[in-house]
């Protein structure tokens, strides 16, 4: 897995500052249907 998919994993455990959070499930799945590339730009 890539390293910004399993922090954005860990941050969802976290959730933001104020937040209380309850559970989180991930489930690992390989790619389905058109898998195109993206970027994300910040």
């Amino acid at each position: 897995m890539s390293g910004a998919v399993l922090a954005l994993a860990a941050f969802c455990r976290r959730g933001p500052p104020a937040a209380r959070v309850e559970g989180v499930e991930v489930t690992w799945e390989p790619p389905a249907g058109d898998v195109r590339p993206f970027t994300v730009e910040r």
